[in-house]
């Protein structure tokens, strides 16, 4: 069997994309401690908050892990609801990134949560539900408040079913004992 010319360019950058590991494609391995990414052009005052909140993460939080890939990067803090509630804070008064909040039960209770990161700016944080020691109320100032119209609660009318154009069905017989 011939292969032909063309066959020959796209066979050999698939089999380097499955044969090689990840790092040969690109940037990739663990972080010896935390890290927070931010865009460019920002004010000393910025800059100095960043550096503010690493030292936060570097001191009151416990750094599990931490990998990234090109410009993605996960990693994984310890923590209490307080201290993971503060850093919320500082996150969002820096006002350099959109966060997204999200709780997760992890199914261990060494996590308090972990961090997400890509160059878009957002960073996503997923909190460990599963912390006996962690409460909702302990994140509710960072959380989005729901309103519920007044009224929106009640129950509704009864209504008639002949009226509701639902038809009434009789009660099955009693099965044969």
């Amino acid at each position: 069997m011939r292969v032909n010319q063309g066959m020959r360019t796209l066979i050999i950058p698939i089999l380097l994309i499955c044969l090689c590991p990840a790092p040969v494609l690109g940037l990739a391995g663990k972080l010896a401690g935390p890290e927070l990414g931010h865009r460019g052009g920002i004010s000393q005052a910025q800059e100095k908050s960043v550096h503010r909140i690493l030292e936060y993460m570097r001191e009151e939080l416990t750094f599990i892990e931490g990998n990234f890939i090109n410009e993605f990067s996960y990693q994984r803090f310890g923590g209490t609801s307080a201290g993971v509630a503060a850093f919320i804070g500082k996150l969002k008064s820096a006002g350099l990134w959109e966060l997204e909040i999200q709780f997760q039960d992890f199914g261990e209770q060494k996590s308090a949560f972990s961090l997400n990161q890509s160059r878009s700016g957002v960073l996503q944080l997923s909190i460990n539900s599963a912390r006996d020691d962690f409460l909702l109320k302990d994140f509710a100032p960072h959380l989005t408040k729901i309103v519920i119209p007044e009224g929106s609660l009640e129950a509704p009318a009864a209504t008639d079913p002949k009226s509701s154009g639902v038809e009434e069905t009789a009660d099955p017989e009693p099965a044969p004992e």
